[in-house]
């Protein structure tokens, strides 16, 4: 795990949490959303749960039921691909701005599986044709999470578990998500294989959560 001062992760925080897991297909994203939103339950922390977008925006059916092929399906033309990757971005901020905020202000905990580099890292899973520098250009203008969680593990460990990616998409994912985690503000790089406990042990340690309420 890569470490991280206390000092980075309070900046500008009050309240509650912004907090995004993200990493490749298979590397036990929602098993720790589980567990770190079973954790700030039981410490008394309201908690806000989210599946990449935050929905402040429409969103079409197809987009909310989950897939076993992400990548079966075409990406659209650029131009589409384009203002879909708008979209989104307006769908990112806006939610920020109604729901995040408020919500963490008054102590509320918000949890994101994937997240807007999600986009970046895997733009197929949304049928948008590569718009790699977009993505990153838009995602730097976006509010930072107070921490984002980045899992990873061996490649071997991964192809263990359910995933749908094959093995050269695999390690090219997990190039890209240890890039991002240089990148990005307030990020960390978990290492996945570990129990899920102690991860969620050390994510309590970095978000500094509290004992359990009376």
């Amino acid at each position: 795990m890569r470490p991280m001062s206390d000092t980075a992760l309070r900046r500008g925080t009050r309240g509650g949490r912004f907090v995004v897991i993200a990493g490749p297909d298979g590397i036990g994203k929602s098993s720790l959303s589980t567990a770190l939103i079973e954790r700030l339950t039981a410490a008394g922390h309201p908690v806000w749960h989210f599946h990449h977008r935050l929905r402040a925006l429409p969103a079409s059916a197809a987009s909310l039921r989950p897939t076993t092929n992400p990548h079966a399906l075409s990406p659209y033309p650029l131009w589409l691909s384009t203002a879909k990757v708008l979209y989104l971005f307006a769908d990112e901020l806006l939610g920020w701005l109604v729901k995040v905020r408020t919500f963490r202000l008054r102590g509320g905990w918000v949890v994101v599986e994937r997240g807007w580099w999600d986009l970046a890292v895997d733009p197929f899973r949304y049928r948008i044709s590569p718009r790699r520098r977009l993505v990153v250009s838009l995602g730097r203008l976006l509010p930072a999470p107070d921490l984002t969680i980045i899992l990873s593990a061996p490649e071997e460990v991964i192809q263990s578990r359910k995933t749908e990616l094959g093995p050269e998409e695999l390690a090219r994912q997990l190039r890209l998500w240890k890039s991002v985690a240089e990148d990005i503000p307030r990020a960390a790089l978990v290492d996945a294989s570990q129990p899920i406990e102690t991860i969620v042990d050390s994510i309590s340690d970095m978000l500094n959560l509290g004992a359990r309420k009376p």
